[in-house]
């Protein structure tokens, strides 16, 4: 649900965006709540944060996406499953997706990964390790 909710709000939704915007509502749920949405464990890879098995995604139920040649290298743009229907995401977990959105939804991939790289969470993370949701508290978005 939570990809098809920002592929219905977010145009040109491609993998390495998407997943940035994954971590982050993760990460501010946490913050807020004590709990992400998703329960992914993310790990710090040179383009920023990308959840474990992140290849599965194209593989989800109800995920729908455009596979695009960019010549060198293909690219997955996600778009809403028609009939999505909200049916498990929770008011304040929707909250959430919307803070994303309105914080990082009119990016570009440079400028998201950008952002992602001046969080102290990426940072502080040793490249490849695990990234601790300790650090969901001092993640920039309120």
């Amino acid at each position: 649900e939570m990809i098809n909710y920002f592929a219905s709000k977010v145009s040109n939704l491609h993998k390495v965006k998407l997943v940035k915007m994954l971590w982050f509502s993760d990460f501010l749920h946490y913050k807020r709540h004590g709990k992400s949405i998703s329960g992914l464990a993310y790990r710090a890879l040179p383009m920023g944060a990308v959840p474990q098995g992140c290849d599965q995604i194209m593989a989800l139920e109800g995920v729908t996406f455009d596979v695009i040649n960019y010549g060198e290298y293909i690219g997955y743009k996600f778009r809403p499953t028609p009939g999505f229907e909200i049916k498990e995401l929770s008011e304040r977990e929707i909250e959430t997706l919307d803070t994303i959105i309105s914080e990082l939804g009119h990016m570009n991939k440079d400028e998201i990964v950008e952002r992602m790289h001046s969080e102290v969470a990426y940072s502080e993370t040793e490249p490849y390790e695990m990234i601790s949701y300790v650090f969901a508290e001092m993640l920039s978005i309120e």
